[in-house]
């Protein structure tokens, strides 16, 4: 029985689609994923927030001040330093796309 002509073709034009499908989907995915997860803390910090806010209203001052103090100890920490270095590459690129 003879074997189609095409099949060798089909063979070598199908694998390199394949990890082409694969590598959009991974390129696609990683960042969807870090969105989600930005979003699942932002929403459990404001499921907190009102939780708080219901059970004792004197204390929402409080979680306020507590999150700007938060906020400026990363303003001056170490990590936000590491961050810009690593990332500070990327900026002119997302400059050019209107993100910056």
């Amino acid at each position: 029985m003879e074997r189609p002509a095409s099949k060798p073709w089909t063979r070598g034009f199908a694998a390199p689609l394949l990890v082409a499908a694969i590598g959009a989907w991974v390129l696609l995915a990683r960042p969807a994923i870090v969105w989600l997860l930005a979003g699942l803390v932002a929403l459990l910090l404001a499921a907190a927030v009102d939780e708080l806010a219901t059970r004792r209203p004197a204390a929402l001052p409080w979680a306020g001040a507590a999150a700007l103090l938060v906020a400026g100890g990363y303003q001056l920490s170490g990590l936000k330093a590491r961050c810009l270095a690593r990332w500070s590459a990327v900026a002119p690129a997302l400059h050019g796309m209107g993100m910056s």
